[in-house]
C-alpha cells in the first residue's frame, strides 16, 4: 500500500528553490512545526530570516504525526526523576504545558482554522504486571497535577489500567504549520523549498550553508532538520537513536474522543480526528532486524481485529530518540554560539517543536527563558545517558554489520534484488515495465548497506533512516547525497 497521509492539504502552495547565492541574518534550515515555529518567533524582530526545505514545508515528520498536545508522555516523569531528579522532571512538565499554552494562544489570536480539541489524556497499561510503572508515573504526576484514574478508555479497547489528565488538546498540524508560515511571510520572512543544505562551514563571523549548486551566507544558523547529520560538531549518530511507528486511520463511526498511549512494550497509541480515529503501534528500534513489511501487515492486522475496519490511511514515521530522554535545543556549542540546533523530541515532537520556536528565538534576542539549561545540547552527561550511549551504538554498529554480512542477492518484495556488478554492491529495482532501475546499495551517510522497502517502494537505510527513490534520488535524510551510479 502506497502511504497516504490525513494531514495532506489541498492546493498547498509550493515556494521557488534556491537558484542563486544569497545573503541573511538567520538561516533557518527545515520547514516543519520546528523550523516554522522559529521563523514565527522571529517575525517581528529586526533581522532578515530566510527558511529552506527539503522538500516541501510541513512534508516531513510533521506530516506524519498523529498531531498531540500533551503532557502525558508515556513514563517520561519517571525517567527523568531516575535520571536526573524530581525537579528537572517538574520543570519538563512545566515546559510541556507552556507549549500547550503557547499553541492555544496562536490560534485564538490569529483565529487558526487547525482542528483544534480540548480533550483529556489517557495513560494505560494492557499487562497487569505493568501496573507499578504506571503507579509511579501517577505518584510523580500527582505532585504536579490533578491525575484520575480509570478503568477504560473512550473506546473499545481492553486494558488493566488507566491514569487520565486535563488540559491537553489535538489539532491538524499542517493547518497550524501553514497558518503561522503565512503570517511569516507576511512579516517578510523569505521561503525556499526543494533546497537542501549538505554542509554549513563557519568562516570569521557567519556561516556558509552550501546546496551544492548556491551558497547561503548567514550570520545565525539554526537547524531544525529531523536528523541534522550535516552539523559536524555534534555527533548525532551518537547521541542518539531512530524509532520507527506504524500509523493507520480508520472511521470513528461513534465519534468518541480520546487521546491515549500505553506502557507497555507492545506500543498502542490512539487519537480521534472529526471522523476519524488514529492508530498507532508495532513501534521498534531502527536498529532492530525487522521485517518493515510484516510490521505493517500485523499493524493492519490489529486494526481489523480491533476496529473491524480496514485502514483508510497507512504510513510509517521515525522519531529521533535521546538517551537521557530530553531533546536537543538551543546553541550546539561554545565555538559556535550563533549555530543554534533543535531535535530529538523523543516521539513528543509537536509541543517541543513549538517550544523550541520560543527557545531559540529568546536565545537569538538575548531574552531570559527558564528551559534554556534544562535543554541545552550541551548539558553534562550522566549515567543514565552514558549507559544508554553505548548500549544504542552498540544496537547500531550491529546492525551495521549485519547489512554488510548478509548474503541476500534473491528478490524480495517481489522486484527487488542486491546484486553486485563490476566489483560494486547494487541495488536492482524492476518496475511493471521490466525496466531495471540500479542504485548503489551504500548509504552515503554513514555507510551501511541499504534495504529495499517494498510498501514505499524505496530503498531505505536500516541504520539511520535515510531514503531513496527507486532512481537514487535522496528523499529523507541523515543522507544529503543520492544514491545515482554514474
Amino acid at each position: 500500500m502506497k502511504e497516504h497521509y490525513l494531514w495532506e492539504v489541498e492546493d498547498q502552495p509550493k515556494e521557488k528553490t534556491v537558484e542563486q547565492n544569497l545573503t541573511t541574518d538567520i538561516l533557518i534550515i527545515g520547514g516543519g512545526i520546528t523550523g516554522i515555529s522559529v521563523a514565527f518567533s522571529l517575525r517581528n524582530s529586526k533581522y532578515k530570516i530566510t527558511l529552506v526545505d527539503q522538500n516541501q514545508c510541513g512534508h516531513g515528520v510533521t506530516l506524519r504525526t498523529t498531531g498531540k498536545l500533551t503532557y502525558l508522555q508515556d513514563d517520561i516523569y519517571s525517567k527523568l526523576t531516575k535520571a536526573y531528579d524530581k525537579e528537572t522532571s517538574y520543570l519538563y512538565f512545566k515546559s510541556q504545558q507552556e507549549a500547550i499554552q503557547i499553541a492555544k494562544d496562536n490560534i485564538e489570536t490569529y483565529h487558526i482554522d487547525c482542528d483544534f480539541q480540548e480533550l483529556d489524556s489517557y495513560l494505560f497499561v494492557t499487562d497487569s504486571k505493568n501496573e507499578k510503572k504506571l503507579e509511579q508515573e501517577k505518584e510523580i504526576l500527582q505532585s504536579f497535577t490533578e491525575v484520575e484514574e480509570n478503568e477504560k478508555l473512550p473506546i473499545a479497547f481492553p486494558i488493566e489500567k488507566a491514569i487520565q489528565i486535563k488540559n491537553t488538546a489535538v489539532f491538524h498540524p499542517l493547518k497550524y504549520l501553514l497558518s503561522l508560515k503565512k503570517i511569516c511571510k507576511e512579516a517578510g520572512i523569505s521561503f525556499y523549498e526543494d533546497t537542501m543544505i549538505e554542509e554549513i562551514t563557519p568562516k570569521d563571523n557567519y556561516f556558509i550553508a552550501s546546496t551544492g549548486k548556491h551558497k547561503i551566507k548567514a550570520k545565525q544558523v539554526v537547524v531544525c532538520c529531523h536528523y541534522p547529520s550535516f552539523v559536524i560538531p555534534f555527533f548525532t549518530p551518537f547521541k542518539t537513536y531512530l524509532e520507527k511507528s506504524y500509523i493507520g486511520v480508520v472511521p470513528n463511526t461513534k465519534k468518541e474522543k480520546i487521546s491515549a498511549i500505553n506502557l507497555d512494550s507492545d506500543v498502542y497509541s490512539f487519537r480521534s480526528h472529526k471522523n476519524y480515529l488514529l492508530f498507532l503501534s508495532e513501534t521498534h528500534k531502527l536498529s532492530d532486524d525487522v521485517d518493515y513489511l510484516e510490521k505493517e501487515q500485523n499493524l493492519k492486522k490489529k486494526i481489523e481485529d480491533h476496529c473491524q475496519e480496514q485502514p483508510l490511511y497507512l504510513w510509517s514515521n521515525y522519531d529521533l530518540m535521546t538517551n537521557d530522554y530530553l531533546p536537543f535545543i538551543g546553541r550546539i556549542d561554545e565555538k559556535h554560539p550563533n549555530l543554534y540546533l533543535a531535535t530529538g523530541f523523543n516521539t513528543w515532537g509537536m509541543t517541543n517543536g513549538i517550544l523550541s520556536g520560543k527557545i531559540i528565538a529568546d536565545l537569538i534576542l538575548e531574552q531570559k527563558n527558564p528551559y534554556i539549561d534544562l535543554f541545552k545540547p550541551t548539558r553534562s552527561i550522566n549515567m543514565t545517558k552514558l549507559k544508554n550511549d553505548i548500549v544504542n551504538d552498540l544496537n547500531t554498529a550491529k546492525i551495521f554489520a549485519q547489512t554488510k554480512v548478509k548474503k541476500n542477492y534473491d528478490f524480495y518484495g517481489g522486484n527487488a534484488k542486491i546484486v553486485t556488478r563490476n566489483g560494486q554492491k547494487c541495488g536492482v529495482y524492476i518496475d511493471k515495465d521490466g525496466k531495471e532501475h540500479v542504485v548503489s546499495n551504500i548509504c552515503p551517510h554513514m555507510k551501511c548497506s541499504l534495504i529495499f522497502n517494498p510498501t514505499t517502494t524505496t530503498w531505505d537505510c536500516p541504520c539511520h533512516g535515510s531514503r531513496f527513490d527507486i532512481d537514487g534520488n535522496v528523499l529523507k535524510g541523515p543522507s544529503t547525497y543520492g544514491i545515482k551510479i554514474d
